[in-house]
């Protein structure tokens, strides 16, 4: 069976079925049967495409978003490997400004801590030490936010009115509660 017109639908969404549902074709891409295992090439697809744009000259935001879609992307194929895609580039988010770092953390919480408690205790660990790092950055005006943020009017609400350190703190709670659960 020919599924060329599955696979634009499907990479047309990134491989989101929710997209799909909410541009109302979901039945129309279901309505191919897709094998499971066609459908997890084109997952792994997506997910290499994701990896090539971080291989590109980009901006810390623009990297930020790349970071985002695969988590999210790898949430729902289900997958567990969104820590791996962050060590595996390490080297390219050292130049990320520390708000696009900081929503990179919460994701982390939100999506793709390790289920196995000896893999996600170290997780939990460098994510409170480098809270810790940007609490002090705050406390000394060094927190650093890409002016792309501004020009683009993406600053939420906590950063607008002052409430980073509030924000930096509610990250942490959630955290320091974490590794307290961790057996």
């Amino acid at each position: 069976m020919d599924y060329m017109e599955a696979k634009k639908l499907f990479f047309e969404y990134g491989g989101s079925k929710f997209g799909m549902w909410h541009e109302r074709v979901i039945e129309k891409y279901e309505s191919f049967n897709v094998p499971k295992e066609l459908e997890r090439q084109w997952e792994e697809e997506v997910l290499n495409k994701l990896n090539q744009k971080m291989e590109m000259d980009c901006t810390p935001r623009q990297k930020r978003v790349i970071i985002q879609n695969y988590f999210h992307k790898n949430r729902e194929f289900n997958q567990k490997d969104s820590i791996n895609f962050l060590k595996k580039n390490r080297e390219k988010l050292k130049d990320m400004d520390d708000f696009s770092k900081l929503i990179v953390i919460e994701l982390i919480f939100d999506l793709s801590l390790p289920e196995e408690p000896k893999k996600r205790k170290p997780v939990v660990e460098k994510c409170i030490e480098k809270l810790n790092k940007m609490l002090e950055q705050e406390a000394n005006g060094e927190f650093v936010i890409d002016e792309a943020y501004y020009e683009q009017g993406q600053i939420p609400d906590y950063l607008a009115n002052g409430k980073l350190r509030e924000r930096i703190k509610h990250i942490m709670d959630e955290f320091l509660e974490e590794r307290v659960n961790i057996k």
